[in-house]
């Protein structure tokens, strides 16, 4: 009877047993592309993998003494017949037994695909891994079953994605958005602006809404520039008037993207000047960028006036009289 229970829960446990071999799992993958060969994560790894990976299902690729590449394989694939299904867990929910259904639902919005369903088909979709570098999400499957995801390094790739995989549109750059506050409303800055997001959806005399954009700019009685508003999405328009705001897909102050934490912020714009309920807020000359957070996320960045800010003229020395010769 205790032999029958032994076996039994070791059939049972099994499973587990071979998740909790790999080292990593989930997410703490995508941590190891961009590492040195030297450093104890990438050792970590490559003694897991051993001289070869194959029974295991995983392979990773070394170049420049940098992790390039990690690839998780399903058995029964056309690269090796001693090639093993990969038992550990995947990053973003991902599973090697999924369907293209379920890797696209887990991918989200943005992927790309190539190929034909039937034959080979891969999806794929970009994420930001650091304030400089990015990293690609990579699917191959053969007649609708999935045979291996990668992971791929992009190095110096990180401004062209957020942290969703959404693509960061370029142009007018962060330090762009900073000059536009006190530009009147006929200004080449908020003309750039307006031609690359489109028309607004509302306007009043100090306001105009780009709702579809994520955009809200507000004029003082002088008709200078006093306030803009970048939106993450789906937050509330002035009055109702018009939809909820899309989502500001242009480059935010200091490369802050939405979704960052508030120790993202800090690791590129620096300490915060300050502190209001939640929002941190920086100071550069005319401008004041607020950093508004939802859930310990950015969800919008707001630019006003810097009240404090001064210009500093040193005063003038009252000029000595000449003398004239004698």
């Amino acid at each position: 009877m205790h032999l029958i229970s032994s076996l039994l829960l070791f059939f049972v446990f099994s499973p587990m047993l071979a998740y909790c071999q790999a080292p990593f799992s989930g997410e703490q993958w995508i941590t190891l592309l961009g590492k040195r060969q030297a450093t104890a994560e990438a050792s970590k790894l490559l003694s897991f993998i051993g001289d070869n990976g194959n029974p295991k299902g995983i392979k990773a690729i070394i170049q420049d003494q940098v992790i390039t590449r990690i690839e998780f394989y399903n058995d029964d694939n056309p690269w090796g017949d001693d090639i093993q299904q990969f038992k550990g867990m995947l990053p973003k929910g991902l599973s090697i037994t999924g369907t293209i259904a379920d890797a696209k639902k887990k991918l989200g919005d943005g992927f790309e695909a190539e190929g034909e369903v039937s034959e080979i088909y891969i999806l794929h979709k970009n994420f930001e891994l650091t304030n400089v570098d990015a990293y690609q999400v990579s699917m191959e499957f053969r007649s609708g079953r999935l045979t291996v995801v990668t992971l791929i390094y992009l190095p110096g790739e990180a401004a062209k994605f957020d942290q969703q995989g959404n693509e960061v549109k370029q142009g007018l750059s962060g330090e762009d958005m900073i000059d536009l506050i006190k530009k009147n409303q006929y200004s080449k800055i908020l003309e750039d602006l307006t031609n690359a997001i489109g028309p607004a959806n509302h306007e009043e005399r100090y306001l105009k809404v780009f709702a579809a954009s994520g955009v809200e700019v507000a004029f003082g009685q002088d008709m200078n520039i006093s306030r803009v508003v970048f939106y993450s999405g789906g937050q509330a328009t002035p009055k109702g008037h018009v939809p909820n705001y899309g989502k500001f897909v242009l480059q935010l102050p200091y490369g802050i993207k939405f979704g960052d934490s508030q120790a993202d912020v800090v690791s590129k714009a620096g300490p915060a000047a300050g502190e209001e309920n939640g929002t941190m807020y920086y100071n550069d000359s005319y401008t004041r960028i607020f950093v508004h957070f939802d859930g310990g996320k950015v969800s919008k960045v707001e630019l006003a006036e810097n009240k404090d800010f001064k210009i500093l003229i040193p005063e003038s020395k009252p000029k000595q009289p000449v003398k004239k010769p004698n």
